[in-house]
């Protein structure tokens, strides 16, 4: 069982996840600040990808007067524009430094910066590096919190460019996204989304993690995709009836590809706030990670 990473619980009001690997998206409370990357910050040197309705990759032909359309920075055409009704919405199309529209930021063994080579909307996408180690934290994340009662859902278009492949057997965990929930000023619970790293496969897995116990606790899997592949996934979370989602696609193409009940603590109240961690994080040993994020939607139903 892996431990649970110390940078969770910072500070009260920002936004992370579990593992020996690393962290692309997800809700909860607790991150710092942090200032921005020094020039040069690396970026990635693959094309952009756009995606098809079943939230895969297809070819920039099949998508030609589409993806095309949308402008940068949340202005006029934009991706954001278009998402009426959202609590939240990044797509990292402007000019703005980040955090951009997150309120945290934190680099510790990992650089964040704008990548404008690997997006799906037009110009720009979040991209998140953490270096090899041998042991310890590394972490790379924005962080948002959201005010909501019971249902919350938060979309992401997600690349892993790079993944610790470990050896002889044994796994790395790359978390994409969650929600987590504080108590007392202090992480209580999340719930959340990892890629589970094999030397030849990996696995998404829908997930918890209870702090008063110490436990993880897996919902549901699924196949991941290919490596360099984007994707949209949704997570959705029902803290009044005790359920978890995870759907891969967009619109009436997105499939459910794991679900199952979770076991919030009874003391946890709503409305409260629900943190977006945007990022990677790792712990223990781990060769590197290379991950994009982009359109990032946050929604109340």
């Amino acid at each position: 069982m892996l431990s649970r990473p110390g940078w969770l619980g910072v500070a009260a009001g920002a936004l992370g996840m579990l593992g020996a690997g690393c962290s692309l998206f997800f809700l909860g409370d607790g991150l710092s600040g942090g200032s921005d990357p020094p020039a040069g910050s690396p970026t990635s040197a693959d094309g952009a990808a756009p995606l098809g309705p079943d939230g895969l990759a297809v070819s920039d032909a099949a998508v030609a007067g589409s993806d095309a359309a949308s402008g940068g920075g949340g202005g006029p055409g934009s991706f954001c524009a278009g998402q009426t009704g959202a609590r939240f919405c990044e797509d990292f199309d402007g000019t703005e430094a980040l955090p951009a529209g997150f309120e945290g930021r934190e680099e510790r063994g990992g650089l964040l910066a704008r990548s404008t080579s690997a997006f799906v909307s037009p110009s720009g996408a979040l991209e998140a590096r953490l270096s090899p180690q041998v042991s310890g934290e590394a972490i790379a994340m924005l962080s948002k919190g959201i005010v909501a009662s019971t249902v919350v859902e938060a979309d992401a278009k997600l690349r892993l460019a790079t993944r610790a492949t470990p050896g002889n057997g044994g796994t790395r965990v790359a978390e994409l996204f969650l929600f987590q929930f504080d108590r007392s000023g202090a992480p209580a619970f999340l719930v959340g989304v990892r890629t589970v790293s094999q030397a030849s496969s990996s696995t998404l897995e829908l997930y918890t993690y209870d702090y008063a116990s110490s436990s993880t606790v897996t919902v549901a899997s699924a196949p991941a995709v290919a490596d360099g592949t984007w994707q949209a996934l949704r997570l959705r979370v029902d803290a009044g009836a005790r359920v978890a989602e995870l759907r891969r696609g967009e619109g009436a193409a997105a499939t459910t590809i794991a679900s199952g009940p979770i076991s919030l603590p009874a003391t946890l109240t709503f409305p409260r706030t629900w943190n977006v961690r945007v990022g990677l994080y790792a712990e223990g040993a781990q060769s590197g990670w290379v991950a994009q994020v982009d359109d990032v939607v946050v929604r109340t139903p």
